[in-house]
Order: C-alpha cells, then sequence, then structure tokens
C-alpha cells in the first residue's frame, strides 16, 4: 500500500468534504470531516462539528499519517456548510 504522503494531490483531494478515519504512525484514530489537505507536507485538516458546540480544527501531521478511510461520503449540503 502506497503510504500516505507519497501519494498524490489529486489523490489526497477525493478524501476531502468527506467524513473519514485517519491514522497515525502511533495507531491513534481522528475522526472528523476533511477540509484540506496541504499540498507540501500530505498534513490533512480535520473539521469536527458537535450539536450546539463551536467546531473544532485538528491537524495531523503527514509523515504521521499511516492511513485514511472514508467513513460517510460528503454531500453537495456539507460541502456548503464548510464553506461557510
Amino acid at each position: 500500500m502506497l503510504q500516505w504522503s507519497a501519494r498524490s494531490p489529486q489523490l489526497w483531494h477525493e478524501f476531502v468534504n468527506h467524513e473519514v478515519c485517519v491514522t497515525n504512525r502511533d495507531q491513534q484514530r481522528f475522526e472528523g470531516r476533511m477540509f484540506t489537505v496541504d499540498p507540501v507536507s500530505a498534513s490533512v485538516v480535520l473539521l469536527s462539528v458537535q450539536e450546539n458546540e463551536r467546531p473544532s480544527v485538528r491537524v495531523i501531521l503527514g509523515h504521521a499519517v499511516t492511513d485514511v478511510q472514508i467513513l460517510r461520503r460528503g454531500t453537495e449540503e456539507t460541502e456548503r456548510q464548510m464553506k461557510v
């Protein structure tokens, strides 16, 4: 399997706007909606929104990412919400 940081930006973009589970090299898992991927470092920016709470943002450094899996596909509505 190709390491996350070795993949192309076009492949990373396929995960944007979807709810994902990111696993790092310490086997920690982080879930959230992928907001973007830094094209230089391969770092992942996750956005988590809980009801009646402020959104939280988490950055997982690209060199530490070992796996990314889509949990739920984003919709046009979720894409619109992320642009606001």
